[in-house]
């Protein structure tokens, strides 16, 4: 797309000089020819540059969407298989390294949408940083980091689930080119060592805990379509929340209504977002689910967070599965509660 150009010279001046390209994908073409849908964050727009890299012997993908603000990563395991990374483990990935590694003072404090992974909290604590949770959006994020760089801190990178990463405030806005660099940077430090960003990963996971979030989406069609999704957002306002899944409520917060409570407790005003059509609910597992509209078109999304330990000893896909589980319970309990279908249709 229109980054390419500039990526591959960012990518040169950095020093990776084998640096493989699908010809095909390179140049802008708003028909987007060779996808099915223009977004990486679709693992199949990704086969091509997969094909390529098989043929190349190259462990590592990146992808940015076609006006470069995106970036997506995909990593080849020991066993040759092509592993997708999501926008929050390229997240938490950078988070860490950046603490690790970048300066340690003034204060610093990291920044990520409210559906986005609250591993980063514990990636923050473990750097005597501070983490700040905004809307969705990087309008919001950039102003966070601004707010806080006004404080006297050091803002040092804010990321959404969506993967969409900056990096300090150069930017005001999501940059794929920049995180591309440094997310080749991180696999080339790591290769030196025999690993990858899939060790790495595996490494904060066995630290702080394996956190997977799942979501669903639930689409109608026209005026009264719209209108069915908000009556079902309606009702989940009304509900008690006591448990979901068997599992007891800590919290909800109603961001539209800019209040919080716990069962058994009174309703507190909560302000430290600004008004939005999003409910959260925490769980005392330290799951959460969360609810919100789309900005965009009628479709109403639903979230649901869960970390599952990861000890040493246990082997990665028992944690994944254990995960998984706990994840599509929550969501299924939520769908029930929404009484509406999985899907698109009309009402």
């Amino acid at each position: 797309g229109v980054a390419g150009s500039t990526v591959l010279d960012l990518l040169h001046r950095g020093g990776f000089s084998h640096v493989q390209v699908v010809d095909e994908q390179q140049a802008p073409d708003g028909l987007f020819p060779t996808v099915s849908q223009p977004n990486p964050q679709d693992p199949s727009a990704l086969q091509m540059a997969m094909q390529l890299a098989d043929e190349q012997g190259v462990d590592l993908i990146l992808a940015n969407d076609p006006d470069g603000d995106r970036l997506a990563v995909a990593v080849r395991s020991r066993d040759g298989a092509w592993h997708p990374l999501t926008g929050d483990a390229i997240g938490v990935l950078l988070a860490d390294d950046l603490l690790t590694h970048g300066p340690k003072s003034p204060p610093r404090c990291v920044a990520s949408s409210i559906v986005s992974t609250s591993m980063l909290d514990a990636i923050a604590r473990a750097h005597d940083a501070e983490r700040l949770v905004t809307l969705t959006g990087f309008k919001w994020i950039a102003r966070a980091g601004l707010q806080a760089e006004s404080e006297g801190k050091r803002y040092v990178l804010g990321f959404e689930e969506a993967i969409g990463y900056n990096v300090g405030l150069k930017v005001r806005d999501k940059d794929g080119v920049t995180a591309a660099l440094l997310v080749a940077d991180l696999a080339a430090r790591l290769a030196h060592q025999n690993r990858s960003l899939l060790d790495q990963l595996e490494g904060l996971y066995q630290t702080h805990g394996y956190y997977l979030t799942t979501q669903r989406s639930f689409q109608r069609e026209g005026a009264k379509g719209k209108v069915v999704l908000q009556e079902a957002l309606h009702r989940l306002r009304t509900q008690v929340w006591d448990q979901m899944a068997e599992v007891p409520v800590l919290w909800v917060r109603d961001l539209k209504a800019q209040t919080r409570f716990s069962p058994g407790q009174p309703t507190t005003q909560d302000t430290r977002l600004p008004v939005a059509d999003v409910l959260e609910v925490g769980l005392t597992d330290s799951s959460r689910v969360l609810i919100r509209p789309s900005g965009t078109e009628p479709k109403l999304k639903i979230y649901a967070e869960v970390r599952q330990p990861w000890p040493p000893d246990e082997p990665a896909q028992d944690v994944r599965r254990a995960a998984a589980t706990r994840a599509t319970r929550l969501l299924d309990a939520l769908t029930e509660r929404l009484g509406l279908e999985e899907g698109s249709g009309v009402e």
